[in-house]
């Protein structure tokens, strides 16, 4: 996929111009679980949830290797409220190993490939330090339309669960947010886990 291709053509479904209204709802039921935090957004596109991060105090950085999704984030940030960095998150030379507190997921896990899934965990532990949070929203059940595979592509619940704990990814929260952009509440699920 060519993902900087999508922005510079705006074919980018994905961006509702908000942030995912479930970071409000992980916020309700865990207040503070993002103040004083560094947190890294891989896949943050234009980056709607790591400004809304850093509004509740969080140290957010966001990843995207769309060089004109990270200039659109910059743009859409004057005041530098977060940073954006032109990066590919799977990279396993990246500058920053153990270096975030969080990492916040939303709609990276689902726009990858599955074949990417255990490089992508494998990049999450990298970025976080020892006993870091990985929280996140993950498509579990994606409305598609027929003979379509995806992005984005869902995952079985138990798929999901068992892939985590694998990687090294203890639950320590998880529910079906109430919350969400249209048609794709109760198709989500929340879950915070801890890194060993």
């Amino acid at each position: 996929m060519d993902w900087n291709a999508r922005y510079q053509e705006q074919d980018t479904p994905w961006d509702k111009g908000i942030p995912t209204p479930v970071l409000a709802e992980i916020h309700e039921r865990h207040p503070g679980i993002f103040s004083g935090s560094t947190i890294v957004v891989p896949g943050c596109g234009t980056g709607h949830d790591v400004r809304w991060l850093a509004e509740q105090g969080a140290e957010a950085t966001g990843l995207d290797i769309a060089p004109l999704a990270i200039a659109k984030a910059r743009d859409l940030d004057p005041t530098g409220q977060a940073d954006y960095q032109v990066a590919d998150f799977l990279d396993p030379d990246s500058p920053l190993p153990d270096t975030f507190d969080q990492l916040w997921e939303h709609t990276c896990f689902c726009a990858l490939d599955p074949s990417l899934r255990a490089a992508y965990l494998k990049a999450a532990r990298r970025y976080l330090k020892p006993g870091g949070t990985l929280v996140g929203v993950f498509f579990i059940n994606p409305e598609m339309d027929e003979g379509e595979t995806g992005p984005p592509f869902g995952i079985d619940e138990d798929e999901l669960s068992r892939t985590l704990e694998e990687a090294g990814f203890r639950t320590t929260g998880t529910w079906v947010p109430t919350t969400g952009f249209p048609g794709r509440i109760g198709r989500e699920r929340v879950m915070i886990l801890s890194r060993d």
